[in-house]
């Protein structure tokens, strides 16, 4: 699934989460506070038929942003 967001104005880069669990106790592959400059990422290596969620942040210098609300994506299952 493609994960989007909107633009932060004034915002350096995001910090992206994606994770099996609502709580974020666990974190899929490589999206463990993923770093990004872009208002979008593709993720992959997902299992069909699944339900994962994410949340994301923003940064400007020493100051965050709390997290977004959390988004639930269920991907197809292909049986």
């Amino acid at each position: 699934f493609r994960a989007n967001w909107q633009e932060l104005t004034g915002a350096d880069f995001y910090i992206v989460e994606v994770s099996e669990v609502a709580d974020f106790r666990t974190f899929v592959s490589g999206f463990s506070g993923l770093r990004l400059n872009s208002i979008n990422v593709e993720v992959t290596g997902l299992d069909a038929g699944k339900t994962y969620f994410y949340r994301i942040k923003g940064v400007r210098g020493n100051f965050t942003t709390d997290y977004s609300n959390i988004v639930t994506v269920t991907t197809r299952n292909f049986t």
